[in-house]
């Protein structure tokens, strides 16, 4: 650049960096030239500046950098630079980051600067694209325009851009977005689809993105589109004035007549058309406005009296071609009818709508009208009858002779008043007509003359024909017309005409000889029979009078002579010739035939003849012989064609039938009948009946299937190859015109059919093209049609793009016509609908509380492709407590899946939260391997619902809002409750403000829930460490309502406990010798009290307690650390042991303390008490703080002991003695003598005196243990002697012996003290001795052998280990058989394996094997008797049952369904399938078999829902001791329904073997109550018995405490000193006498256990015995279960202990229980945990008998027989009342197995019908309650059949064959839904259904069967009236029971909503009387409306009413208008009057 000024050139001006890349090196010169005269200074200076860059980091690391980019490299001249030179520099750029920097740098000439700008461009894309898209002129015909545009790249980096278009037209860019790498181009496809008419005049945006620029950068650029799209149009023009046409009228013509019009048909658009036409006769005209008959006239057909020529063609763009329309009318005459009252043919006014319809898609030849491509003329003419009439009818002319001429005067008379007639008169022989032609005018007459001019003679007869002539088609061309006689008039002409020369008469001669006067051969062929017409006198004169030559002859004879010619005289021809042999003439006279001679050169001879004809027979019978051979031939060879030895198998007449012949196959035989005589017939156009009729017929057809896709024989190549003409196209009906696929899925394919009907004759073969990628999956793409045939294309979309689809998709018909159809579609991301997007869950009362928050929310799939959702919790800030299952699925295409969300309440739980849904495709995760989860996002849909969770308002009562402690002691925790009552009907969920108020209280649990009807008690722990009064208060806080305000108070006081012994003196104690002291521990006090002696210090002390039964437990250990728990007015036995271990002496005081500190406890003092603001704490008086002070003093003991060294030595301290029988026998008879001796020894060096202590002792008193003397001789001591005494010397020895000589079988066990020095405080040392009388014995493991419940017929086996004891000698151990009696249903068995052989040398085992089956239930005991050799009996007891019930047989079923199975009967079918009516002997019971093949539970299918949002997802699952599942969801259920975690060993707790062996030894049977399966259970029975077990109220139960708690109604807590009855509880009683109808015999109702221990362990015992034996008379199986494991934990020790001192030898007789020591066996040890798992499982057992005997109970064979069901008609089967019919059902549950199978198949097809025959439920035998029930299909069967109104409610929308989880608990969602809706009080979930539990869908069913007959209709309520006035009925509900019943009215079904309630929805009927129930029906349906009204009844007392069902009917009689409108037209003469039958505001006219 050059600067004028300065005289400088500056190259470049700018300078610039273009496409940069980072790190890279640029470079660029600059050069300052001078071009001045002069010198001048020129320097180039760089800037100084830097840039300053603050990046922020992805750690969020604030980063400055300084940058120079630009470096300048010069060297500065430092002198002038000379004109003409230049200063050069090099600039320098790196680009460090990627953005756009600028700089400059100056240029300084003498002091002027210049400023050189410097910019730096980072690497970029340069994008253009082309700015203009013309389509062009189209027109409408759904073809597709493609247009390109180039998008270029010129930059460096890649390029990404995006087309929007959101203009209204149907234009699509392809790709809409893209990547262009650099210096490259891309090519953007622009479709635009023909649809309809546009002017396109519009804009797309092209955005373009920097993808690796820091700062988004877009550029917009605007594409232009332009276009026009017409519609296909023609056009009918008038041909002078182009004027358009709409109709045509003819105007009036004659029959006969052909009128001719002339029009242009115009083609208004751009491109080619094809055209037809046709007429529509759909709409009724005229000319058939009435039926034609037999004696009418008749018309030609209407496209025969319209037509156009021609009718079809092909216009060029904007081509004129004229149109020439004829109307043709004609007449026919009738069929039938009289000639002389025939009438002329009536006037018609014809009138249709001709077509021009363009060729292309159309809806159809049936739907032409609605074409919106067809020209519509309006084509009308009428048709006038010729009304001539021509008088006279008959002309009769005189002689007139040849030559001469007669007139006379006829008239014609034109009497029609519209149009002229043209008459012409054809040429008539001899008669002329004048004039021969003209005119008649209307109504005009005109004269004819007609000329009589003979021209022959004789009487001339013709007809006058009046002609009247029209104008008609020409023969040839259809175009032109010819004149034609379209009417006749007949006038009939007669005359005479003469010659005027008269023949002269023939002439006779009167003579008797004829002369020969007439001409010969005049009269020749006169006959006998025709002489007298003739009268020819002269020849035959007197002939007939003569008889001389008359023969007697017969009639016959005389008949044939008249026949004869007469021969009369001369009368012979002049010439020779031959003349004809047969004739025979005779003579008049004579008769006799004449001589005829022949001439033979003239004519053949007689022999000539007969050669002639000889001649001719040869040939005639060569050519019959040659025919017959031809034919013989032909018949051979088809013969020969099929008579070979080819066998087809045939017999003959063996189910042949006679060939159908087709009617198409008669139409091809049938020659055609000629074409009718219909004018214009060969130029018809086709009418839309016979189009419609043609289409129908090929619809009607079945589809052309596997046709070729190309032609392969000859005619199919000769007719595709044949170019159609434009009507035979029309005849290919290919639509429809478009294809709307609607909302379809993105990648996912879905099929619609392109309809392809050929009216043609011929093959055509059509061709689809496809040109797009969604429709790539098109197949087949051509197909060769027949003739007449219906054709399908499959037309299959997958689109990959989500947008508004349109396309073109063409077709080629023949190879050179192609047209179009439109591809339509709104492709989407895969989507569900929600129900709602706000769920509000309420409770339902009927449910236990922490399951009653649950509803269901819809998930509709609207695409055509499966959806996969999940759903996702927004964690809130108080988390989730909703959860929804299923969590995850798969929704079929237009399917519905139903979620059910469960709120779980608490007082911390939020109320309102949301779930996220997510729903995505399943078509790519599921094709593509390797697909990865996390890119599935970005194609996902997302939904949001929100949950609340609706709290009712509740109605509780706290009986106890003080809680009075009472007095209470020190450093000891007390326990107290109060309960929280609710009495409402909502549940209630509470939480204690502090659960904490102060130190030392802990209230548990601090929140919780009560159930609507229950309640639930709250425990205060209150541990004191001070003497205070307390008087604390706390809030409870109940959920929706205010705070409640508790209190608690009490006082700490201290216990009175002392010891009333003053010292233990233990005097002198031998070293390693025991010496103990007993003492007491009492409590005086009002509480209890711990003391804790502390013996620490002192470690040869040690205590020992004896404590009542019941307080076992009271004592623990710590170490030394003794603490002994003491209750109110108790007194505990104690010792204090002393065993010292070394010489030592003992003085101390005994460390006792009551009630010590609790170390590290934070207890209630009076520091710690909470301080009221209202009240202020109050400073304590002198007095009060003294009471406070323990008031008792601390217990001081002294304790005295000296430990000496072993001065008197015991040979032995034990002695054990051992006896069998043959040495006590020997005993007996003085023979044997059991001693043992024991030496005393003095070490000592004094005398020492011993002595024996042998007071209370039973076994020394009855002489069980004798001393005596070495010398076998008894002591002698005096009777105040305690026992055996003496002196040894030092150093000497003195001995004694035992004799033991036991008088019964037993261990005997004595502790004999041993005082030395007449010291009897302390004994010296004990001397323990122990004796057993051995018998023989055997010792069972286990102690009793209880088999586990086994179906009938299934054999139960088990095994025994017995050791043998007691035994002398070897023998052999014998079973004993079983006596049973004859009639015993039960097959026993015991048996060694081995023999049992007793060797006594070795210790052994041997195993007995036990079996048991029964064909009859039976739970009973066996004695199993056991003999040896000896003839010794030992017996063992066997508890055995076998029942056909699976509520007995239940752990069975579990542990070996993999074993066997259910079935029916070998070749029978289920009773039930079939009506009562079609049974049969055949009909058969369900059996329990074993499998063939062992198969595994995964083969059954899978029903598994995913897992919930909970908050106890995370925890363990495992299973608490106390019977709750912590962390477990009651709602959890296993990944399969069947998959039952079990294992064929026994479970164990914690791992231990221990706990097994206890559990082995209680024999219980079929123990896992660790397996999920056994839990489910639990959760089943407790659910079910809190539901239906007690009335009015839930109860809420626990398995098993609530039922081992529940023997009493009143239960007693101890407050202070006192012990008061509790509040009443419910108790198990209350629940049998629901159950049961009556109360259990001999139970107290009001009682209340005893106090003591072992009077309450009676009592229950009691009780739990007499529980079972009235559940024996019910029916019950019994044996198994043990009422000793029915106790609580605490009374079962009581029991064991109790158990043992009656069977002790050594306890007295009278401390024994009498009922105790009956029993034989001997108490089981049980920890607590195995207690608690045993008691469990116990309780279960006796609640599945109690379910067996008194609710399945109620289900007899009479029930049955009275059992509603829903059609009368439909009997029920008969129940086989056999119980032992079935292995494993009893009646109670064939009746319900019955009644399932008679509803499904007899109301199968009833309930689905409105299902598909292919998606109808299949048929099946109901033989289970599992497997059978678990799709819901069954049930909704029943429920459909019971209440109709459900099914289109809420039954259709059930999966009746489902696959999957979702679908399964969809069925079983609807079913809990139905029966909410029916109101049902009755526990059950979904995942009862789907999990397929046997006992929870048997209870289950037993209630549907019990409550379902209620639901049958009581009749019908009839509401009639006017439209929009509502009507009213009543319906009388009477209460015939002395109780109250409320019950709640609804309307349900259809039309629900036309019905309404008048006064509410719940009414109480007051016990014996009435209420009236009114409703209304609204009448706003013209249609009959129905519904249901349902009555449900409150469960408030102990039963509730019956539902009551009355259906609703409701029609329209009148109809009142509301509004009318008069509507005046201007056209119109007339108004028109409009009535309103609806009531709206204004209306559109």
């Amino acid at each position: 650049m050059r600067y004028k000024d300065l005289l400088v050139v500056v190259e470049p001006n700018e300078i610039r960096f273009a496409h940069t890349i980072q790190n890279n090196l640029y470079r660029r010169t600059i050069h300052v030239k001078n071009v001045d005269t002069r010198s001048k200074r020129i320097q180039i200076f760089r800037p100084s500046n830097k840039v300053i860059r603050k990046i922020l980091s992805s750690d969020n690391v604030l980063s400055v950098f300084f940058f120079e980019d630009f470096q300048l490299i010069v060297e500065n001249p430092d002198q002038p630079v000379p004109p003409g030179l230049e200063v050069t520099g090099v600039i320098e750029y790196v680009a460090k980051i990627n953005e756009e920097r600028r700089d400059t740098i100056v240029v300084d000439i003498d002091g002027r600067e210049i400023k050189i700008p410097l910019y730096a461009f980072p690497a970029r894309s340069e994008v253009s694209v082309d700015e203009m898209v013309d389509f062009g002129i189209h027109v409408a015909d759904n073809k597709t325009v493609f247009k390109k545009v180039m998008v270029r790249n010129t930059g460096r980096t890649p390029a990404t851009y995006q087309i929007h278009y959101k203009g209204g037209h149907p234009i699509a860019f392809t790709p809409q977005s893209a990547v262009v790498q650099p210096n490259s181009s891309l090519s953007v496809e622009v479709s635009l689809l023909t649809s309809s008419l546009m002017l396109i005049d519009d804009v797309a945006t092209y955005v373009h993105q920097e993808p690796i620029s820091l700062e988004a950068c877009h550029e917009t650029h605007a594409i232009k589109l332009r276009g026009k799209i017409m519609n296909r149009r023609l056009c009918l023009l008038h041909p002078e004035n182009d004027e358009e046409l709409r109709k045509l009228n003819f105007g009036s013509c004659y029959y006969g007549c052909d009128l001719t019009a002339v029009a242009i048909l115009y083609n208004d658009s751009p491109e080619p058309v094809a055209y037809s036409a046709l007429i529509d006769d759909s709409k009724q005209s005229d000319h058939d406005e009435k039926e034609t008959k037999d004696t009418e006239y008749t018309l030609n057909p209407l496209n025969s009296m319209i037509t156009v020529f021609p009718n079809q063609g092909i216009l060029n763009p904007f081509e004129r071609r004229p149109l020439f329309f004829r109307f043709s009318p004609r007449a026919y005459s009738p069929k039938q009818a009289f000639a002389t009252t025939l009438d002329l043919p009536p006037r018609r006014d014809v009138a249709a709508f001709m077509y021009f319809e363009l060729l292309g898609a159309s809806p159809g030849l049936s739907k032409i009208e609605q074409s919106k491509t067809k020209l519509e003329i309006a084509v009308a003419g009428t048709a006038l009858p010729v009304v001539l009439s021509l008088e006279p009818h008959e002309l009769h002319f005189p002689t007139t002779y040849i030559g001469q001429k007669h007139e006379q005067i006829i008239h014609i008379y034109n009497q029609s008043d519209f149009k002229p007639i043209d008459f012409r008169f054809p040429s008539v022989a001899n008669f002329a007509a004048y004039p021969a032609s003209g005119r008649l005018k209307p109504r005009e007459k005109l004269k004819i003359t007609v000329t009589f001019i003979p021209h022959q003679m004789g009487n001339i007869n013709k007809t006058l024909v009046c002609e009247v002539v029209g104008s008609a088609i020409h023969s040839r061309s259809p175009i032109h017309t010819q004149s034609k006689a379209i009417h006749q008039a007949q006038c009939f002409l007669t005359g005479h005409a003469s010659i005027i020369t008269e023949i002269p008469p023939e002439k006779f001669n009167m003579g008797l000889k004829p002369l020969i006067a007439n001409e010969v051969g005049i009269n020749v062929n006169t006959t006998h029979d025709s002489l007298k017409p003739f009268h020819p006198r002269a020849a035959v004169l007197n002939s007939t009078h003569d008889r001389t030559h008359v023969k007697r002859t017969s009639s016959t004879y005389l008949d044939n002579f008249k026949k004869h010619k007469v021969s009369f005289p001369n009368d012979r021809a002049r010439s020779i010739g031959p003349f004809n042999r047969d004739d025979s003439f005779t003579t008049p006279f004579t008769r006799e035939e004449r001589y005829n001679y022949v001439d033979p050169d003239y004519a053949y001879t007689d022999q000539e003849r007969k050669l002639i004809t000889q001649h001719n027979s040869s040939y005639n019978n060569l050519f019959t012989e040659q025919r017959y051979q031809r034919t013989e031939a032909k018949r051979t060879k088809e013969l020969q064609k099929y008579d070979n030895n080819t066998d087809l198998g045939m017999k003959p007449g063996n189910d042949l039938e006679s060939p159908r012949i087709a009617l198409a196959e008669v139409e091809k035989n049938v020659s055609k009948a000629a074409v009718p005589s219909y004018p214009n017939w060969k130029f018809r156009v086709p009418t839309t009946s016979e189009l419609a009729e043609q289409e129908q017929t090929l619809l009607h057809k079945p589809v052309k299937e596997g046709l070729n896709s190309v032609p392969t024989t000859f005619k199919e190549k000769k007719e595709c190859a044949v170019h159609l003409s434009p009507s035979q196209l029309f005849k290919v009906v290919v639509g429809p015109a478009e294809l709307d696929f609607g909302e379809v899925c993105v990648n996912a394919p879905v099929t619609k059919f392109l309809s392809v009907l050929n009216n043609l004759d011929q093959f055509i073969v059509v061709q689809i093209e496809v040109d797009s990628a969604a429709l790539k999956m098109t197949s087949p793409l051509c197909q060769v049609i027949p003739g007449k045939s219906h054709v399908q294309f499959p037309i299959t979309f997958e689109p990959s793009q989500i947008g508004l689809y349109q396309r073109s998709l063409s077709y080629v018909i023949n190879n050179f016509y192609r047209h179009y159809v439109k591809i339509i579609a709104d492709v989407r991301l895969p989507t569900v609908q929600l129900s709602t997007e706000k769920l509000v869950i309420k409770s339902l009362p009927h449910l236990l509380a922490e399951d009653s928050f649950r509803r269901v929310v819809n998930l509709y799939n609207p695409l055509n492709a499966p959806a996969e959702f999940r759903w996702e919790p927004v964690i809130g800030p108080k988390g989730t407590a909703f959860s929804i299952r299923p969590a995850t699925g798969i929704i079929e295409p237009y399917q519905t899946i139903d979620c059910e969300v469960v709120w779980y309440g608490s007082t911390q739980a939020p109320l309102e939260n949301f779930f996220t849904l997510y729903v995505s495709s399943t078509n790519d995760s599921r094709k593509i391997s390797g697909y990865d989860q996390s890119a599935k996002g970005h194609n996902e849909t997302t939904l949001s619902l929100q949950c609340v969770a609706q709290i009712g308002k509740g109605k509780f009562r706290i009986p106890e809002k003080r809680v009075n402690f009472g007095t209470i002691p020190i450093n000891m925790t007390s326990k107290q409750t109060f309960t929280i009552i609710n009495e409402g009907s909502n549940h209630l969920f509470y939480e204690i403000v502090e659960p904490n108020p102060c130190p030392g209280v802990v209230i548990n649990p601090p929140s919780g829930l009560v159930t609507a009807g229950s309640q639930s008690s709250v425990t205060i722990e209150v541990t004191p460490i001070e003497l205070i009064k307390f008087d604390i208060k706390f809030g409870l806080k109940v959920l929706g309502q205010r705070e409640q305000e508790i209190r608690m108070t009490g006082e700490v006081i201290e216990p009175d406990i002392t010891i009333p012994e003053g010292e233990f003196n233990f005097s002198g104690v031998p070293i390693l010798m025991k010496a103990s002291k007993q003492f007491h521990i009492e409590n005086k006090g009002s509480v209890k009290g711990i003391v804790e002696i502390n013996l620490s210090k002192y470690p040869d002390f040690s205590i020992d307690t004896h404590p009542p039964i019941g307080n076992e437990e009271c004592c623990t250990k710590n170490g030394q650390i003794y603490s002994i728990t003491v209750q109110p007015n108790e007194s505990i036995k104690a010792e204090l042991i002393l065993i010292p271990s070394e010489i030592a002496f003992y003085e101390f005081f005994l460390p006792i303390r009551t009630c010590p500190p609790l170390l590290n406890v934070e207890g209630l003092s009076q520091a710690s008490k909470p301080r009221s603001a209202s009240h202020p704490q109050r400073e304590l008086s002198a007095t009060e703080r003294q009471s406070l002070q323990p008031s008792h003093p601390p217990i001081r003991r002294r304790v005295h002991a000296t430990a000496l060294s072993d001065c008197l030595q015991l040979s032995t301290k034990d002695l054990y003695f051992q006896m069998y029988p043959t040495q006590f026998n020997a005993m007996k008879q003085g023979a044997y003598l059991d001693c043992q001796e024991i030496m005393l020894m003095n070490n000592s060096k004094k005398r020492i005196h011993w002595q024996l202590d042998l007071r209370n002792d039973v076994t020394l008193e009855n002489d069980i243990f004798r001393i005596v003397h070495s010398t076998l001789t008894a002591f002698i001591g005096s009777a105040s002697s305690i026992g055996p005494e003496g002196e040894i010397d030092p150093k000497g020895i003195f001995s004694f012996k035992v004799n033991f000589s036991p008088n019964k079988p037993g261990t005997y066990k004595t502790r004999i003290p041993l005082y030395v020095n007449h010291n009897q405080q302390t004994p010296y040392t004990y001397i323990d001795l122990t004796g057993e009388f051995l018998v023989p014995s055997l010792i069972f493991e286990p102690k009793r052998l209880i088999l586990p419940p086994v179906p009938l017929d299934i054999e139960c086996a088990g095994t025994v280990r017995i050791r043998p004891k007691g035994f002398e000698r070897n023998t052999r151990l014998i079973i004993l058989a079983n006596e049973k009696p004859v009639d015993a249903p039960y097959q026993f068995r015991a048996s060694f394996p081995e023999p049992a052989i007793i060797n006594v040398d070795k210790p052994q085992d041997f195993v007995m094997k036990v079996t048991f089956n029964s064909h009859q239930p039976f739970s009973e005991q066996i004695v199993v008797k056991i003999i040896d050799e000896e003839k010794n009996c030992f017996e063992y007891e066997v508890f055995v049952t076998a029942d056909n019930s699976i509520f007995t047989c239940y752990s069975f079923l579990w542990k070996s369904e993999n074993d066997y199975q259910i079935v029916v009967q070998p070749g029978q079918i289920m009773k039930g399938s079939r009506i009562k009516s079609d049974e049969s002997n055949s009909s058969g019971e369900p059996l329990l078999v074993q499998k063939r093949i062992a198969t595994s539970s995964n083969s059954r299918p899978n029903t598994s829902t995913s897992a919930t949002f909970d908050q106890t997802d995370q925890a363990s699952d495992g299973v608490s001791l106390d019977g709750t599942t912590p962390g477990q969801n009651r709602n959890e259920r296993s990944p399969t329904p069947y998959d039952r975690l079990r294992s064929s060993l026994s479970h164990t707790f914690h791992g231990t073997n221990n706990f097994q062996q206890e559990l082995n030894a209680t024999s219980v049977p079929s123990l896992d109550i660790d397996s999920k399966t056994f839990q489910w259970l639990i959760i089943t029975l407790e659910r079910w018995f809190a539901n239906q077990g007690w009335p009015k109220d839930i109860n809420p139960v626990k398995i098993p405490q609530s039922f081992r708690n529940g023997l009493f109604r009143r239960q007693f807590e101890t407050v202070g000193a006192k012990q008061t009855a509790k509040e009443e509880q419910k108790t198990i009683y209350d629940m049998i006498t629901h159950l049961s109808g009556h109360s259990l015999p001999g139970i107290p109702q009001n009682s209340v256990p005893p106090k003591k221990k072992d009077e309450a362990t009676k009592q229950y015992l009691w009780q739990h015995r007499l529980l079972l034996l009235f559940l024996k008379t019910q029916g019950s199986c019994t044996a198994y279960i043990r009422p000793e494991f029915l106790l609580p934990p605490d009374l079962y020790k009581v029991y064991v202990q109790m158990r043992e001192t009656a069977l002790s030898p050594s306890t007295p007789a009278d401390q024994k229980d009498s009922e105790f020591a009956q029993e034989r066996t001997e108490p089981i040890h049980l920890s607590n945990d195995v207690f608690e798992t045993v008691s469990k499982k116990t309780w279960i057992d006796v609640l599945m008998q109690i379910l067996k005997s008194l609710v399945l109970g109620r289900i007899t064979p009479k029930s049955y027989e009275q059992l509603g069901i829903p059609d009368r008609n439909k009997a029920m089967p008969d129940i086989n009342t056999d119980p032992a019919s079935s292995n494993i059902y009893g009646v109670s549950e064939r009746i319900l197995l019955t009644w399932l199978n008679y509803c499904y198949s007899n109301y199968r097809e009833q309930v689905w019908t409105h299902r598909d025959q292919s998606d109808m439920p299949s048929g099946r035998w109901i033989v289970n309650f599992d497997i059978d029930l678990v799709d819901s299909i069954v049930l909704a069967t029943v429920l459909g059949a019971y209440c109709p109104f459900l099914i289109e409610s809420q039954l259709h929308r059930m999966y009746v064959h489902p696959k999957s989880g979702e679908q399964y608990l969809q069925n079983a969602l609807i079913l809990v839904s139905c029966l909410l809706q029916l109101g049902f009080e009755y526990d059950l979930q979904a995942l009862d259904i789907t999990r397929a539990d046997p006992i929870c869908m048997c209870l289950l069913v037993c209630h549907l069967y019990e409550r379902l007959p209620d639901y049958l209709s009581r009749g019908t309520i009839q509401f009639t009236g006017i439209l929009h006035e509502p009507s009213t009925s009543q319906v009388k509900i009477s209460n015939p029971s002395p109780q109250t019943l409320i019950y709640t009215m609804s309307v349900i079904g259809r039309d629900a909503d036309e019905f309404q309630l008048v006064k509410g929805s719940t009414i109480s009927i007051p016990g014996k009387s009435s209420l009236l129930v009114n409703l209304q029906c609204k009448n706003k349906r013209l249609r009959p409306t129905d519904a249901v009204l349902l009555l449900n009844s409150k469960r408030i007392n102990a039963y509730s009413g019956s539902p009551l069902v009355f259906n609703l009917q409701g029609s329209i009689q009148t109809i009142t208008a509301k509004v009318r409108y008069s509507v005046y037209k201007r056209y119109l003469p007339f108004p028109i009057d409009i009535y309103v039958f609806y009531a709206c505001h204004s209306i559109d006219l």
